[in-house]
């Protein structure tokens, strides 16, 4: 009973797919309003959306159950800026990265109209990050296997050769061992492979949450050195 019904939610997840991609790419051209908890995002167009894909909430919703108040917190590739606006308020002290423009533009607009204190550096990865005092480091990244060829298109391919994650994890492995890395994964990308990766960089991902949401899966992994 339970593959059968797995059968079915896979069915579908397929079939609604592109529709509703399709759906979001319109829906994104034009500058959206998100509100969270007191909040209010303002989304400019290319700018990844919090509601459309369950892995920005999931985040969220589990790292609002850890103590972080008063931790030093880096989100890497921060977009639409959600995840580290919440945190900064409920106290931690967040620097957040991205490698878009226009996300480095929002993430310096919302900070200012939730009156929110916030680090903003843009940055590929951890290129221009120089500071090595974070608590964590957090990652919500792209991972479909694509070469990005516009701004908002990082925000979901991580290149035909997983360059990203190839990066990623080499970067990792110079920074501070004591930081506590935790990084979201869905069933959607290629786990086998993303695993495979970290392991060749000697770096292990440790599964401490899983939830999903509609009909996909979502994996909150520990980087472990």
């Amino acid at each position: 009973m339970i593959k059968f019904l797995e059968a079915i939610r896979y069915g579908l997840k397929r079939t609604l797919h592109q529709p509703l991609f399709s759906f979001y790419k319109y829906y994104t051209r034009k500058e959206r309003d998100f509100k969270y908890d007191g909040l209010i995002i303002r989304l400019l167009p290319g700018i990844f959306h919090p509601w459309f894909f369950g892995s920005t909430i999931i985040f969220l919703n589990w790292l609002r159950c850890k103590n972080l108040t008063s931790k030093e917190i880096m989100e890497l590739g921060a977009g639409n800026g959600l995840i580290s606006l919440v945190l900064a308020r409920d106290g931690g002290e967040v620097t957040a990265t991205d490698i878009s423009p226009t996300a480095v533009k929002a993430l310096r607009e919302n900070a200012s109209r939730n009156c929110i204190d916030l680090k903003i550096i843009h940055s590929d990865l951890f290129e221009k990050v120089h500071d090595r005092g974070f608590d964590y480091v957090l990652i919500n990244p792209p991972y479909f296997p694509r070469d990005p060829s516009t701004e908002a298109e990082h925000a979901f391919y991580c290149g035909a050769d997983f360059d990203y994650f190839n990066r990623l994890f080499s970067q990792l492995v110079t920074r501070a061992p004591t930081e506590m890395v935790w990084i979201i994964l869905s069933e959607d990308c290629d786990l086998d492979r993303i695993h495979a990766i970290a392991k060749g960089k000697e770096l292990s991902l440790l599964p401490v949450h899983k939830e999903r949401r509609l009909f996909e899966w979502f994996y909150i992994f520990e980087v472990r050195r």
